[in-house]
């Protein structure tokens, strides 16, 4: 298996489950297994889950990384490697069948936390996708890991056999991934996905959730949303049609749009003339021997929200216009792991935006109320549920365009 360069706690990408989370996906899956399988085993935190929630299931782990398997002892009690065979072998082969013992369309049930990573693109993967209908995705010289373990689970998976797969947030809201949701949510029965916290993979915060599923067609037209609340466990149940959970499936997007009833539509994109951002990075921003605006200047900000920019008119002839913060505008973080906290007006001067910097022009008559929305508690929900990430978090300017502002 060849992985792309990722952030993540190993070489291979893997970002490994705290036990907590491996007992709640087990207990998600209704039904009594014999066989039981667990791909990228990593640590063997599902496996060690399963094996204690199937007392009577045996259970098959694959790994690439060959030096798993003398972890394994440690995990598992005498009686449960008595039910328990690992096999050092790459999970997304297409002869995985013959290599791991396991017969295509055999397996009940399916534990998985894959390496959240891109992988080279393998001749074999078309066809492996085409067998479970989800190759979906623009042809691309990579391809997220996660789906291609869905796929190879899903093949190994008797019909009506359920699944409990750890995902990545871009999986379950970034727009680019809608085409995988369709697929996923047509060609198979996504029964619910539970939202993780933060802090659920040691040594990382990126952000994932456990999404379960069905090898069947859906039998109902809704799909359950729950939050796993660390220290108080489950929160209460948000459901969803397909439509919805085509455009996304994080609990914390749909609850908070469910908070209020919105009657009137008015969305962010009615009173707002145009969106743009800089187009400077971090570093080169840094460089320009100008007035700027990064993130750290969210700081300059007075208590009312007001920033005063220290450039002068001179700028907009200098650089693009879209990209030169002017007094009126309305500045928002576009990426960070609190981005709906950073929030300012322009009272007066301009500056050069970096482009993790959005900058709204809005007319005079909405100005204070949309900033006044944008800073209340929830209007900071809103932008905080739809910014999308596993790790650095980035709100497309979709989502904000689309946010609801009923309450102007």
């Amino acid at each position: 298996m060849s992985l792309l360069p990722t952030t993540s706690t190993n070489h291979l990408g893997q970002f490994f489950t705290a036990p907590y989370v491996g007992e709640i996906l087990v207990s998600r899956i209704k039904t009594n297994p014999k066989l039981v399988i667990d791909l990228g085993s990593g640590s063997g935190v599902l496996s060690s889950a399963a094996l204690r929630r199937w007392r009577h299931a045996n259970l098959v782990s694959v790994d690439i990384d060959a030096r798993i398997a003398t972890k394994h002892p440690h995990h598992f009690t005498k009686a449960e490697l008595g039910r328990f065979a690992h096999v050092h072998a790459d999970a997304l082969c297409l002869d995985v069948s013959s290599r791991i013992g396991v017969r295509q369309g055999s397996a009940d049930v399916a534990v998985c936390n894959p390496p959240y990573a891109r992988l080279r693109w393998r001749k074999h993967f078309d066809a492996l996708l085409d067998e479970v209908g989800l190759r979906v995705l623009p042809a691309s010289s990579d391809i997220p890991a996660e789906l291609m373990f869905i796929a190879q689970n899903l093949r190994l998976l008797s019909p009506g056999g359920q699944a409990g797969i750890i995902v990545p947030d871009a999986l379950i809201s970034a727009q680019k991934y809608a085409p995988l949701r369709r697929a996923l949510i047509r060609e198979h029965s996504v029964k619910s996905v539970i939202q993780l916290p933060i802090g659920s993979f040691r040594g990382t915060e990126a952000r994932g959730h456990i999404l379960l599923l069905a090898k069947q067609t859906p039998s109902t037209r809704t799909i359950e949303l729950i939050e796993l609340v660390k220290g108080k466990g489950l929160s209460r149940s948000v459901h969803i049609n397909f439509d919805e959970a085509e455009a996304r499936l994080d609990f914390d997007y749909h609850a908070v749009r469910r908070a209020d009833a919105y009657s009137s539509g008015i969305k962010l994109a009615d009173v707002t003339e145009a969106v743009s951002r800089g187009t400077f990075s971090s570093a080169e921003i840094k460089a320009l021997q100008v007035p700027t605006f990064h993130l750290a200047d969210f700081a300059a900000q007075d208590k009312h929200r007001k920033v005063h920019l220290s450039g002068n008119l001179s700028l907009i002839s200098e650089f693009p216009k879209s990209t030169v913060a002017r007094p009126g505008d309305i500045l928002l973080a576009r990426i960070g792991r609190h981005l709906e906290r950073q929030l300012c007006l322009v009272t007066s001067g301009y500056a050069v935006l970096s482009d993790c910097v959005y900058r709204l022009e809005v007319p005079r008559q909405h100005r204070t109320r949309v900033m006044r929305y944008l800073s209340s508690d929830h209007g900071r929900a809103l932008l905080g549920s739809a910014a999308h990430g596993s790790a650095a978090r980035h709100l497309s300017k979709a989502d904000l365009l689309s946010m609801p502002l009923d309450s102007l």
